[in-house]
């Protein structure tokens, strides 16, 4: 992670930073996987962007996404 040198360099602990990823949802193909690999690689907070006229079934592919890391 590239937070690790630099919050040693200073004195702080890694684990006090929140890790976010901001995102283009339609721009990935299949997005469950893409998300598990960044969740994987220590992203805790992903804010996804719908570009354009956003429509009913962009939001309800959102909540199919969701529902696949909600605890």
């Amino acid at each position: 992670m590239v937070l690790r040198e630099p919050c040693a360099a200073g004195g702080r602990d890694p684990a006090d930073i929140e890790v976010t990823h901001l995102g283009t949802v339609s721009a990935i193909a299949d997005p469950i996987p893409h998300y598990a690999g960044l969740a994987e690689a220590g992203v805790q907070t992903a804010i996804v962007n719908l570009p354009g006229e956003t429509t009913a079934a962009d939001v309800a592919a959102l909540a199919t996404l969701i529902s696949a890391f909600a605890n």
